[in-house]
């Protein structure tokens, strides 16, 4: 049996307060990963040519303020 099964068998066995601590807990790592990740990235460049890239349109007026979009994002959905 791996440790994952074995974790997840664990899991279905919680209390609900324990259940929620442990969500809370995951959401945290989660997002520090996250961070982690996106930090390195920056760091190592490669987010470079998508950043360039966007100024390039912005200077190109190829873009809309993000208000507009949302608005016409919801105008859409009715």
């Amino acid at each position: 049996m791996s440790t994952l099964v074995q974790i997840e068998a664990a899991i279905g066995k919680l209390p609900r307060e324990d259940l929620w601590r442990l969500k809370e807990f995951v959401d945290r790592r989660c997002e520090d990963d996250g961070d982690a990740e996106f930090e390195a990235d920056v760091r190592a460049g490669k987010l470079d040519g998508m950043a360039e890239q966007a100024a390039q349109e912005i200077e190109a007026g190829e873009t809309e303020p993000l208000d507009e979009s949302l608005c016409r994002g919801r105008r859409h959905r009715r």
